[in-house]
């Protein structure tokens, strides 16, 4: 199988899979094959049934993985076996028939101003990652740039102040830097001691752990790096922006993504109006009124 598996991989190469992806495709098809073989490891690709991919998937469930790895782990296994089936090393895809994973959208939950605020303080605990910790928080929080994009920055993608993004499929977008974090990158690149061939020297999970960390010493509940992401999107929609110009930004390749800030805007004035106009409300003095004695 491992012939099968190089082989899937070198064609995904040629396409433009990126580096993270295919550590993740890598990952997954481990997992997978780890579960599949342990009962008989003699097992083949052909012996592979639409049970295996199912209870592959309840195994996943019972070790409390979320509903969006549970379905990031199947269509990494359909693209593996459906690229099988076309290549003719299977006559038909084990993925075929198995429905896909239920996700359910999680209500976005931006950090308030401030909680940015006391994490952009936070890092003055950590005096020698402080400026670098700042400019991170502040890119996140004024761009909207993914976890991988952040960590992938080149000293050559910036330009007076705007800056390059590899984002999703290797599909780069220009962002735009508000003067206050084009400040901050600035100070940051010219006291940086030793040229690194990317500008925060940082891994996702790296990245992770600052995020954490800031969190814990400023006492912001659960705090993770797409928040930030969540937040910009907000901000941007509450500012007036429209969401043609959001996923362009966001380097959504569907507008179904974006719109999901859309309605988070859309609930929060619901909101707004259900306490203004709920019965208690409106009724005699803000009181609901008194039945005659």
């Amino acid at each position: 199988m491992d012939d099968v598996i190089e082989r899937f991989f070198k064609v995904k190469r040629a396409k433009g899979i990126s580096d993270r992806t295919e550590v993740s495709y890598r990952e997954t098809l481990s997992q997978f094959l780890g579960h599949y073989l342990a009962a008989d490891p003699t097992r083949t690709l052909q012996d592979i049934r639409s049970d295996d991919i199912v209870e592959f998937l309840v195994y996943l469930r019972d070790l409390g993985r979320s509903e969006s790895t549970r379905a990031n782990r199947f269509r990494t296994l359909r693209n593996f076996f459906n690229w099988c089936q076309r290549e003719r090393l299977i006559k038909v895809s084990p993925v075929k028939g198995v429905q896909n994973p239920v996700v359910h959208l999680e209500a976005v939950k931006p950090y308030t101003r401030d909680e940015i605020d006391r994490m952009m303080v936070a890092t003055s605990r950590r005096p020698a990652q402080a400026l670098r910790d700042q400019v991170a928080v502040a890119l996140l929080y004024n761009t909207g740039m993914r976890a991988g994009e952040l960590c992938t920055l080149k000293p050559e993608y910036f330009q007076d102040d705007t800056i390059l993004v590899t984002g999703k499929g290797k599909r780069q977008r220009w962002l735009g830097l508000e003067p206050t974090t084009h400040r901050l990158l600035r100070l940051y690149m010219n006291t940086r001691r030793v040229e690194h061939r990317y500008v925060f020297s940082l891994s996702v999970t790296g990245l992770y752990q600052v995020i954490r960390v800031l969190a814990w010493h400023a006492k912001v509940p659960n705090a993770y790096v797409h928040r930030f992401r969540d937040t910009f999107a907000v901000r941007f929609l509450e500012a007036g922006g429209d969401v043609e110009t959001l996923q362009t930004l966001l380097g959504h390749a569907e507008i179904t993504t974006t719109l999901r800030y859309v309605m988070y805007d859309r609930e929060k004035r619901a909101l707004v109006a259900q306490r203004k106009y709920a019965p208690f409300a409106v009724e005699v003095g803000g009181r609901p009124a008194l039945p005659a004695s």
